[in-house]
């Protein structure tokens, strides 16, 4: 059996950010955005740690077929931390300082690592068997694993760049898993155990395999019975499932946020995340049946794996939500409303909140249209119409929420010529309006009476333009 198929490697593959799909999830629940992280050629790649910079850890597969640990970070893409000399390596987990743990096979077989960007890869040994892995480092670098004894036994190990590698418990065959900032230790074992160097080992009543501890010392894993929370004053916690009758509980963040996996009632295997209040939420997936988160930090970044459309899985990051109100227009006005030929209208309107970018989209009822990105209000814009008439400007605000619109009349006329002109508001009851008899409120209104250019009194033909649902009427005798 391979060290690095004994914490998380019941998932192999990791997401780079090339397309983004928005999870509409009750509003009761954090809505999130989900990433694909890419691979680095490979087919497949597995997300497995992410530290509060948002610095992501895993393992990709390679064109060439094996597959390398790699580190990803927004700014930078998917990068291949390499191997100790041997085919393979896994990333387990990162720290706060970017210093990364795993495994590498090496030319006599498989050993631990830390990664630092300065220092490379560097091989951390064994307890004095043939093979190693690291599980776990908090952010003054102790790392925390297992390693073969010589005896051929897994030990649960300590690593500090002062001590090396110190077996932790003993002569008990067991598993570090995680490792907090307080220097506790939770390792597998019957039962589950708790180190700390100044109390030495706490057994739990609890039967199953760990995963993960933050900083209150508050253990998630799985039993027989599934997803688990175990706290020293309230014990055991069963988390649930998705509806089928599996679930595993894999990270746990200090706001007590909870992720791992979980069977749907149709047996697919999904991504969750547990919290107290909102219970067990499904994280979606790429576009095909599976998911399983693998972590999460404090800002709410979860990373892990997910089957994309093609059914292959990549490591994925889910974003949540900041929330927000979506974008509304206060005011949309224009000075002036009434305007002579060759003169120009400014428009002008008051947005108020938005949900990220906002754009606007001017339609001046012309054939001609402005667009203006990621704008701040007030909004603006300046028109010079080239014939008379009556216009309906409308503005339409798009964020990440929501599209909405408002309008407004303006009326260019011809000063050379004789008209007369005007514009105002009506109030339109509940009835009055056709087509949806239950619409009701004001009603716009504007228009033109014009006769040739030239004439000093109207011939007996005037137009009277009447621009509410494009009505128009012709006059073909006066007094």
């Amino acid at each position: 059996m391979e060290i690095g198929m004994m914490r998380k490697a019941r998932i192999l593959s990791p997401c780079v950010l090339l397309f983004g799909l928005l999870l509409a999830v009750p509003s009761t629940a954090i809505e999130y955005e989900i990433v694909d992280l890419g691979t680095l050629g490979g087919e497949s790649s597995y997300a497995l740690s992410i530290n509060n910079s948002g610095q992501v850890v895993g393992q990709s597969w390679l064109a060439s077929g094996q597959y390398h640990a790699f580190l990803w970070a927004e700014d930078m893409g998917m990068r291949d931390l390499g191997t100790l000399g041997g085919s393979d390596s896994v990333a387990y987990a990162i720290n706060d300082t970017g210093q990364i743990v795993g495994w590498s096979r090496t030319a006599s077989g498989t050993h631990a690592f830390l990664w630092s960007e300065s220092d490379g890869m560097r091989d951390l040994g064994t307890l004095g068997g043939w093979d190693s892995g690291a599980n776990s480092i908090n952010n003054m670098g102790q790392i925390v694993g297992t390693s073969r004894v010589t005896s051929g036994q897994y030990h649960a190990f300590l690593w500090s760049e002062a001590g090396g590698m110190q077996d932790l418990v003993g002569g008990i065959a067991s598993s570090a898993r995680a490792i907090n900032d307080s220097g506790q230790v939770v390792c597998s074992s019957s039962p589950i155990l708790l180190w700390t160097a100044n109390g030495g080992i706490q057994y739990t009543e609890v039967f199953g395999v760990p995963f993960g501890i933050n900083e209150s010392g508050h253990v998630v894993g799985y039993t027989n019975a599934g997803a688990f929370l175990w706290t020293e004053a309230g014990g055991i916690q069963n988390l649930g499932t998705l509806g089928g009758n599996r679930s595993e509980a894999a990270e746990i963040n200090d706001s007590e946020q909870v992720v791992g996996w979980a069977h749907t009632p149709s047996g697919l295997t999904h991504a969750f995340l547990w919290t107290a209040d909102g219970g067990m939420q499904d994280l979606g997936t790429l576009g095909g049946g599976y998911s399983r988160a693998e972590g999460i930090n404090e800002t709410g970044r979860i990373v892990g794996r997910s089957h994309t459309s093609s059914n292959v899985w990549h490591a994925c990051m889910w974003i949540p939500e900041t929330p927000c109100t979506p974008v509304t227009i206060e005011s949309l006005t224009g000075y002036p409303l009434v305007v002579p030929l060759g003169d120009a209208v400014d428009l002008e309107a008051i947005i108020v909140d938005g949900c990220g970018e906002i754009d606007a989209l001017w339609d001046f009822d012309d054939g001609t249209v402005e667009s203006q990105s990621n704008i701040t209000s007030p909004v603006t814009a300046t028109k010079n119409y080239t014939a008379a008439g009556v216009y309906t400007v409308l503005l339409t605000l798009s964020d990440e929420k929501v599209d909405v619109g408002e309008n407004i009349d303006v009326v260019v006329y011809d000063p050379t010529g004789g008209f007369a002109t005007g514009a105002g508001l009506i109030y339109s009851p509940a009835g009055a309006y056709k087509p949806d008899l239950s619409l009701s409120g004001k009603a716009r209104f504007a228009f033109i009476s014009k006769y040739n250019k030239g004439a000093t009194i109207p011939t007996g033909n005037v137009t009277f333009i009447f621009k509410m649902g494009d009505l128009y009427f012709h006059s073909s005798s006066y007094d």
